[in-house]
């Protein structure tokens, strides 16, 4: 909210009068006049109905409220897309995991709560945590959470780590 005064001496004390009932102005000069600007909304609707401006008060609050939730739904949005984005990229790396698993014959050798997770997330390739969890039960005969899920996968991907740097050492000394 701004209000241009013609001189400094009016602009102070139209800044004084807000600030006296704690309404949060200031004053800065614009060429040949001087403005009491208000920046927070809160602050501005205060000083709208301090000026009587009931309507004012009324229009500026809805905008408001129309505007926060617009961002609000904004937010949201992106948050859950970088969610997708997330699970996206982390499934994507559990299958080549589980595929190279596969390729170098360690696949039978994992421990079998491995072998179950490992093909849970093959039969549903973009399924969140959440959703695997639903699914669990057809597996493992008992549903677990999304933490023991994200636990397994972990593991799985622990495993695949382990089997893929011990063929890289085992690569270099038979380079050696």
């Amino acid at each position: 909210l701004e209000i241009t005064c013609k001189n400094q001496e009016l602009a102070s004390f139209v800044c004084a009068t807000f600030n006296h009932n704690a309404i949060e102005a200031k004053t800065i000069q614009r060429k040949n006049s001087f403005v009491v600007y208000i920046k927070r909304s809160e602050s501005i609707s205060a000083a709208l109905a301090y000026m009587g401006a009931a309507s004012g008060v009324f229009y500026f609050e809805d905008s408001r409220i129309v505007r926060d939730i617009s961002n609000m739904a904004n937010r949201m949005e992106n948050c859950d897309i970088a969610n997708v984005k997330k699970s996206t990229d982390c499934a994507s790396k559990q299958l080549k995991a589980i595929q190279y698993i596969r390729k170098m014959g360690y696949f039978n050798k994992m421990p079998l709560r491995l072998q179950t997770m490992a093909s849970m997330r093959e039969e549903y390739p973009t399924s969140t945590l959440d959703e695997l969890s639903e699914f669990s039960d057809n597996y493992f005969g008992k549903p677990l959470s999304k933490s023991g899920i994200s636990h397994c996968l972990r593991s799985l991907t622990a495993y695949y780590l382990e089997i893929y740097t011990k063929n890289k050492q085992s690569e270099n000394e038979f380079e050696n």
